[in-house]
């Protein structure tokens, strides 16, 4: 087996140091409310290389009986960015807008397996302190440093959502 030189191994640790700059992050939790109320004032912001809102209401359902049932949800990935630094969501954005739309009744929920009693119901529907406890509800945040450029973002979009393998049952 061939040992790297000193020279080649400082190369290697230069460059990473180097290269993971932009790639610099914290974490942060916010409540559905805070979320909601960001995105509505465009200071959580859907960039131009994300795609379309293309979840359909079973997905949508799916992902809001999941938030009821407290199953655990992957963070938000986000980056400071604009001139207000606003978040920029680089991974995230059906859930958001899913969120959003849910609390302000965009949707009835349907197709639920697990609280099949929500099904044909409104969020406004539910009583006050239903509705209390669900905006309450935290999820953590990947928030990416503003030294991350549109290529480092669009990077970090590309690498968290390609994969050489689909999705299967």
């Amino acid at each position: 087996m061939n040992k790297l030189s000193k020279e080649k191994l400082a190369a290697i640790e230069e460059q990473i140091q180097q290269e993971s700059v932009p790639y610099v992050y914290d974490t942060k939790e916010y409540p559905i409310e805070v979320i909601i109320a960001k995105y509505q004032k465009d200071q959580i912001f859907v960039p131009h290389y994300q795609r379309n809102y293309v979840w359909k209401k079973e997905e949508k359902s799916r992902f809001i009986e999941s938030v009821f049932l407290g199953v655990p949800i992957m963070p938000f990935l986000v980056s400071i960015s604009g001139n207000e630094a606003e978040l920029e969501i680089i991974d995230g954005s059906q859930r958001i807008r899913t969120l959003e739309e849910y609390c302000r009744d965009g949707f009835k929920l349907s197709g639920l397996k697990k609280l099949t009693e929500l099904n044909g119901t409104r969020f406004s529907e539910l009583t006050e302190v239903r509705r209390n406890k669900f905006l309450l509800r935290d999820f953590r945040f990947h928030v990416v440093t503003e030294k991350a450029d549109l290529d480092i973002r669009s990077d970090i979009f590309n690498r968290v959502n390609t994969s050489a393998n689909k999705l299967k049952s």
